[in-house]
This record gives structure tokens, C-alpha cells and sequence, in this order.
């Protein structure tokens, strides 16, 4: 309580001190100095022995109850001093120390607060470093991590598990999981773990922003005691890993199905040969053609292949030799290589591309990825039009660009454009040549070059390719 509050509910105690001092002053002045026998006839004199008396009882009285005040008045303030330094303990103030007093008692009580104050800090302190070092493990988890109680509420989620689950951790804690993340199959395999208080795993697809391929494991959450209190849940993304898989599946299919139609082709024309065609010029030589242009098919469809796994092992392995060569003449060396097939279909073909720009890169490589971006610009453009091809460079990086008129892209076409063997049309691809590798191996090409490649297209208004590359000089 504040001092005077003290000071003025011990007054009453104040007074009844004094009366007794009072008392007992004048009890002692009346046995040590007994009053001398006066004369009956004067009265002074004894009135002035007792004005004498109460006198000196009452400086007696003042001095004991002043002496009283002094000893309360630091009791009070050692005992405010010390409620303040709890109040600052309390409010967090953990470095803060007490004055010790004199006396033996306040003077232990102030060590004692002391040194829970210090053994409070040091145990705050370890309990934050090892909370912080907690945090830091799940951050930098790669699997997203979600725990949760009995109830199947949650109390902590990672870093991963919300960029993975599309969801913010300041908004979902505390909330109840199904209302947060809707898949049935994550909820059947929380509902028996808490069940069976054993371990479960199981791989689910989960669409948030894109779809994902989660692999999930889910297992008790105990205590020191070894009970359960809830679950933890690990979540593996393995979407890039099913992704692979099925272009994995997907390129044996179509490497079958490309080798396949000709093969069969070629064995249909020679058994008619072997049949008595032959015996007919007109029709053999028909039939000899057909067969050249699907073992020419065949051979290019290996001939891209073997590029394909040429440039991958060079990606891989980093064994690429750079050198600065002019840009300029390797764009009209990838332009004079298609200008056959140009002509043929009278489309124009425009460089623009300072003399002076030199590129640090692999001069085969590149230019087989620029031929490979204005064969497809030729292929499927319409005659008569234009195919222009631009260089922009700038203080750290280059850019090429392959602009054509054609028939354009669908946006649902555009995420697998490069994969192998993908085909927009199939039915247009294969009567115009195209074997399905190309835009492949532009993609490895300029991944081999550390650079981007972006596409812009629009269905019936051309297409536009721009390979982004690092490192040239001039």
C-alpha cells in the first residue's frame, strides 16, 4: 500500500503510544521526584510541580513517538521499494535488482526475490533460445509440417506446409483443420491415426492454386509422458516426381508410336513390293518414294534424338566449351541453313542484329536452337509472310527473338510445348515433317546456357520466342 495510506491508519496508534508514554512519564516522575511537602497555605507550589511533570512527560512522548515513526517510516519504504521491484519482475523487468537493506529479515527477502529474478531470466532465456531455435528447423523445413490436438485443431504449421497448403499460419491457428483444408483423404487418414494411435501414409492430390501430389505422413503426437495429444503431419511434395514419371511414360509411347506409324508403312510398301509390284515401274518408284521420305522421317527423328541426349549429358555433366563469337553471323548461318524451305513457301526472313554484338556461348549448340525456333516459324506460318528475328542486348544479358505470322498457340497448349514429342496439332505435324523434339531441344539449349526462354502466342496471330541469355560481351 502507498506510505501515507500507513502513516494514516497507524495515527490512532500514534496517540494511544503517546497517552501510555504520557502515563507512564508521569507515574516515574511521581516515585523519582516525589514532590517536596509544601506549605498547606501555598498552592503555587504544587501546581508548578505538576506543570513541571507534564512537561517532561510530554518531551518524553514526543521524543518515543518520533523514534516509533522513524522505525515504521523505514520498515514502510523498504517495504514499498520492495512491492515496486516485484511489480517490475512482474511486468517482465527481469534484470532488475532490489536494494538489500540492513536488517536481516527485509534484507533476505530481497535476496530471495533476487534471485528468482535471476533464475527466471536464465530459464525465459533458455526457453526462447530453444523456442527460436525450434522455429528455425521448422522454417527451414523442406516438408511442410502441420500439428494438431486431439480435437483436430491446430497448433503449429511451417513455413512449407503453408506455401504447399496455400494457406496463412497467423489465420489458421487454432482453427479446426477441416475447415481450413477440404480433402477427404487427409481427414480419413488424421481420423485413424487418432483412432489406432498408430503411423499412417499415403499419397493424395490436393489442388489449392495447381494441383499437387502430396506424400503424407501421418503419426501421434505425444508428450514427455508419452500420451497422445494430437497428430503431426509431414507433407512431401512429390508433384515434379509424378510430372517426370509421366513424361517418362509419355516419351516411350510416342518414341514407340513416331518409329511405329513408319515402320509399318515401310513394311506395308514392301510387302506390296515383294507381291509383284516391283514388277511395275510406274508403281515401284512410287512406291520407293514413300518409303525414302519414311526412312528420312526416321532418320531425323534419330538425328533430333541424339542431339537431345548429346546436349542433356553436356547440361549434366557441364563439359561445354564458351567462346565469344559474333551473333550476327551465327543468325545468318541458322537463316541460310533454312532458307530452302522458306523460299519454297516465298516467306521472308529478316535479321535484326547489330554488327558489333558478340555472345559468350557454344556456336553449335545456339545455332542449332535458332534453327530450330525458324524451321518451326517456317512450318507453320502461311506463304507470303514474314519471319523476323531480333537481337536486343544490354549491359548483363542478350536477347533473341524469333517472330513469326502463323497460326499462333492455344493458351492450353502453352505448359507443354516443350515437352518431347508434344503435339499441338498431330495430324498437321507430321504431314508438314516436324518430329516433336524441336522446341526440346531449344528448351536444354538455353538451360545449357543458364538462360530463359519465354513464349507469347496468340491462336491465329503468330507466335513469338525470345531466348534470354547471360554472359556476352562486345
Amino acid at each position: 500500500m502507498p506510505r501515507r495510506k500507513l502513516v494514516w491508519k497507524l495515527l490512532p496508534f500514534y496517540f494511544l503510544v503517546c497517552v501510555i508514554l504520557i502515563g507512564v512519564t508521569l507515574f516515574a516522575g511521581r516515585v523519582l521526584w516525589p514532590p517536596e511537602v509544601p506549605d498547606p497555605d501555598t498552592a503555587y507550589s504544587q501546581l508548578a510541580h505538576l506543570v513541571s511533570l507534564g512537561i517532561f512527560s510530554l518531551l518524553m512522548a514526543l521524543l518515543g513517538t518520533t523514534i516509533l515513526f522513524f522505525i515504521i517510516y523505514r520498515i514502510n519504504r523498504t517495504l514499498e521499494l520492495t512491492r515496486l521491484g516485484a511489480r517490475r519482475f512482474a511486468e517482465g523487468d527481469l534484470e532488475f535488482r532490489l536494494p538489500v537493506p540492513t536488517s536481516e529479515e527485509m534484507g533476505g527477502l530481497a535476496e530471495t526475490l533476487n534471485q528468482m529474478a535471476a533464475q527466471l531470466d536464465d530459464r525465459i532465456s533458455t526457453i526462447s533460445s530453444q523456442r527460436n531455435q525450434l522455429d528455425a528447423v521448422l522454417s527451414s523445413m523442406v516438408e511442410g509440417l502441420v500439428a494438431l490436438d486431439e480435437e483436430e485443431n491446430i497448433l503449429q504449421v511451417n513455413r512449407a506446409a503453408s506455401s504447399l497448403l496455400g494457406i496463412q499460419p497467423g489465420l489458421v491457428i487454432g482453427r479446426n483443420l477441416r475447415e481450413v483444408i477440404r480433402n477427404i483423404d487427409l481427414h480419413q487418414m488424421i481420423r485413424q491415426t487418432l483412432a489406432d494411435r498408430k503411423a499412417t501414409e499415403r499419397e493424395i492430390v490436393y489442388y489449392s492454386t495447381e494441383e499437387r501430389h502430396l506424400q503424407v505422413h501421418c503419426s501421434p503426437l505425444r508428450d514427455s509422458r508419452r500420451e497422445t495429444i494430437g497428430a503431426l503431419i509431414v507433407f512431401n511434395d512429390i508433384t515434379k516426381l509424378r510430372r517426370l514419371e509421366r513424361v517418362r511414360r509419355d516419351f516411350v509411347a510416342n518414341v514407340s508410336h513416331e518409329l511405329k506409324t513408319p515402320l509399318t508403312s515401310i513394311k506395308g510398301f514392301v510387302e506390296t513390293l515383294q507381291d509383284g509390284a516391283i514388277e511395275e515401274p510406274r508403281e515401284a518408284r512410287r512406291f520407293l518414294a514413300i518409303i525414302h521420305k519414311k526412312v528420312e522421317r526416321i532418320q531425323a527423328i534419330i538425328e533430333d534424338l541424339l542431339m537431345l541426349s548429346r546436349v542433356e549429358q553436356t547440361e549434366e555433366t557441364g563439359a561445354i566449351v564458351m567462346q565469344p563469337h559474333p551473333l550476327r553471323d551465327l543468325l545468318e548461318s541458322a537463316v541460310q541453313t533454312c532458307s530452302n524451305q522458306a523460299d519454297e513457301k516465298k516467306i521472308h526472313l529478316v535479321i535484326e542484329c547489330p554488327d558489333f554484338v558478340s555472345l559468350h556461348c557454344n556456336p553449335a549448340l545456339l545455332e542449332q536452337a535458332v534453327m530450330n525456333l525458324i524451321d518451326n516459324a517456317v512450318k507453320y506460318s502461311d506463304p507470303g509472310t514474314t519471319i523476323t528475328i531480333t537481337v536486343v542486348h544490354e549491359a548483363s544479358e542478350c536477347r533473341i527473338t524469333v517472330q513469326d505470322q502463323g497460326y499462333g498457340i492455344d493458351a492450353r497448349h502453352m505448359p507443354r510445348i516443350f515437352e518431347r514429342f508434344y503435339r499441338i496439332d498431330k495430324a498437321r505435324s507430321r504431314n508438314i515433317g516436324g518430329t516433336g523434339l524441336g522446341l526440346s531441344i531449344v528448351k536444354h539449349v538455353v538451360q545449357v546456357h543458364k538462360g530463359t526462354i519465354e513464349v507469347e502466342s496468340k491462336l491465329g496471330s503468330g507466335s513469338t520466342f525470345r531466348m534470354t541469355l547471360p554472359q556476352y560481351g562486345q
